[in-house]
């Protein structure tokens, strides 16, 4: 295994127990952000959005498979608009604290000037891209947020003598990448490559994080991506005190500002002015945060405890939200299901709910009876009353199928002015006296306020019978549809009867005026008792 893949392996295998610790100023004050239920997503990105930590993990999560976004997100505001308020309180209460404020993996280590010098390297990049390359301006922001998130895994990784060399305030970032280079197998620069690649940034973060020390090629006409590296580099090489002041005064750098920006001295400091007072904008929402009886684990204990509270308010919010979408879901397959006009089963739901009782009744061998009624001149009524009055004759006529159509059965309109009953278990005698009941009770369905000449009537067929478990239910659809037809031919207000023996009986019946167990009821006979 080459070097650099060793050092590839060994880094990954610290990321994976390493501590990226953020500020404990921030984290007490997403406490208080988390304590308040009026709290907003744009106070938590503006808290976010100045921990290397909490700014990484949440660009980590939006840009994962689970959001699927066609577009990397770059910017804190994008991820926290992704994410919605739950969330980002979710992701903020999981921040980490190092046991001891002065000291990471055992060494002495200032995480107060590492905060400071990334935030203030996050203010310089987004200042200095406002300049010249607006429209990477937030992007700038994060990449300088990160540039020296690497020290934090070298500490732990090499121990006391890189934590000395962070703490040499004599030397220029460009001295200490040098020396990096000169007293160990790898710099800050890499190992905040893998980290961000670990993280799953874009690869636009982690390719100006792993290349801010080294100086781009100047290019005759720079597109976006060259200013971007230019700004990466120029951040990444300006000296910070440990008072948190920039200096600017070393000649390269603003050489190198007006050759590969454009940026003059005036606008150097312009920027630098601007980017000073950012950051002490941003460090006063701090102040007082913490106070000086700090107890890092009571911290953590309260955080850990609204991390519960919020995870548990969110598991309850999600039950209930399944609860609402389950019935919503019911409600909307009832709607579909149903006939705009009579309220009863439509075409679609009709075959779906046949399917299933026919496969039931096939494999109980339980008799099925499947009505097909017709309301007699229907068309005529139409054209005399009208189509409101036909409507009103639909929802009356389907009014009283549902109330007297068995429990083991179900009614549905198939079309126009034709509807279908099935009902499974009836004895062949119970059958037609059902198929009578039906031509009765339409007959003395009353309209009242319609002003018709007279009764509602229609005609009926009925195929009943045992199916056997593969017979397709269209098969008694077309029987009773031709037996309805045939009740017509003999005077209407009937109904005619057939018992299917088998499937090959229903797919070879042409014509029943002369089946043997066909019968037209006339009225007359419908009152009497089989």
């Amino acid at each position: 295994m080459d070097t650099s893949k060793t050092l590839q392996h060994e880094l990954q295998q610290l990321f994976a127990k390493a501590k990226m610790p953020s500020s404990p100023e921030l984290a007490s004050r997403i406490l208080e952000l988390a304590e308040d239920p009026d709290s907003t997503v744009d106070q938590f990105a503006d808290i976010i959005q100045m921990d290397p930590a909490l700014a990484a993990r949440l660009l980590s999560m939006t840009n994962s498979a689970a959001f699927g976004q066609r577009r990397e997100v770059t910017t804190i505001q994008r991820a926290i608009s992704l994410l919605g308020i739950n969330r980002v309180r979710t992701v903020s209460l999981g921040f980490q604290l190092v046991g001891h404020l002065g000291r990471l993996g055992g060494c002495p280590f200032d995480m107060k000037k590492f905060w400071q010098h990334s935030l203030l390297r996050a203010c310089l990049g987004r200042e200095f891209a406002a300049a010249c390359v607006p429209s990477c301006a937030d992007e700038a922001f994060l990449i300088g947020l990160l540039q020296d998130c690497g020290r934090i895994l070298l500490v732990q990784l090499l121990g006391k003598d890189y934590a000395a060399l962070c703490g040499d305030e004599t030397l220029t970032p460009t001295a200490y990448f040098a020396a990096e280079n000169r007293s160990y197998p790898y710099n800050h620069a890499e190992a905040a490559a893998v980290l961000t690649r670990e993280w799953t940034l874009p690869e636009v973060m982690v390719t100006n994080v792993e290349q801010h020390h080294i100086q781009p090629p100047l290019s005759p006409t720079p597109a976006d991506a060259d200013r971007l590296r230019s700004v990466t580099y120029l951040i990444g090489s300006v000296r910070l005190s440990s008072a948190g002041n920039i200096d600017a005064d070393e000649p390269a750098l603003c050489e190198f500002a007006e050759q590969h920006l454009g940026m003059g001295a005036e606008a150097v400091q312009d920027a630098i002015s601007a980017a000073g007072a950012a950051y002490a904008q941003m460090a006063a929402v701090l102040q007082g945060a913490v106070p000086e009886d700090l107890d890092v684990a009571d911290l953590l204990s309260q955080a850990n405890a609204h991390l519960t509270m919020t995870v548990e308010s969110e598991r309850s919010q999600s039950s209930q939200e399944h609860a609402q979408l389950k019935d919503a879901l019911g409600e909307y397959r009832e709607r579909a299901a149903l006939d705009p006009l009579t309220r009863i089963l439509n075409r679609g739901a009709l075959n779906d709910a046949l399917r299933d009782s026919f496969q039931q009744a096939g494999q109980s061998d339980k008799p099925v009876a499947m009505l097909f009624l017709d309301l007699d001149n229907f068309k005529k009524l139409n054209d005399n009353f009208g189509h409101h009055t036909g409507d009103e004759v639909l929802k009356g006529v389907a009014k009283t199928l549902q109330e007297v159509v068995p429990n083991a059965g179900f009614v549905g309109r198939y079309g126009g002015e034709e509807f279908l009953l099935a009902a499974t278990g009836l004895a062949e005698t119970d059958a037609r006296n059902f198929a009578n009941q039906v031509v009765a009770a339409v007959r003395e369905t009353p309209f009242p306020e319609l002003g018709l000449s007279g009764p509602v009537t229609c005609s009926l067929g009925i195929a009943w019978g045992i199916p056997e478990v593969t017979v397709d239910p269209q098969h008694f659809v077309r029987a009773a549809d031709e037996l309805m037809y045939q009740a017509k031919k003999s005077g209407k207000d009937r109904c005619c009867f057939r018992v299917m023996d088998s499937v090959h009986d229903v797919d070879g019946m042409e014509s029943l005026e002369n089946a043997p167990n066909a019968c037209a009821t006339t009225p007359a006979q419908l009152l009497r008792k089989p």
